[in-house]
């Protein structure tokens, strides 16, 4: 995959992760799921790890728990205070997306 193209699906990702952490804790395969049905496609194995790594290195999430499921240790995080300042100062962004977008993908579309 080109890297300016990982780049802006790791950047999305990292925000839909958030996002669904936002609305409390989950643990990685729950995210990888989720993160299949928003973009609509399989995601690479292991991705939902390495963001997660990312995350908690940048403090933007924590583990919240350990939990046992069929047999299998599983780790549960949660967005910190600041992953959600990291949300609030990515909603500029998102509307100046959200704006541009469809004459965007016309435009490449169409190329």
């Amino acid at each position: 995959m080109d890297i300016k193209k990982e780049k802006i699906m790791s950047g999305m990702m990292t925000l839909i992760i958030l996002t669904r952490l936002a609305e409390g804790p989950s643990h990685g395969y729950a995210l990888e799921a989720y993160l299949e049905d928003k973009l609509g496609r399989p995601i690479p194995p292991g991705t939902v790890y390495v963001l997660l790594s990312a995350l908690k290195r940048r403090n933007l999430v924590s583990l919240n728990s350990r939990e046992v499921v069929r047999g299998r240790q599983i780790a549960v995080y949660k967005i910190n205070p600041e992953g959600i300042e990291f949300l609030k100062q990515h909603i500029e962004p998102l509307k100046m997306i959200r704006k541009i977008s469809g004459e965007l993908m016309r435009k490449v579309e169409s190329l």
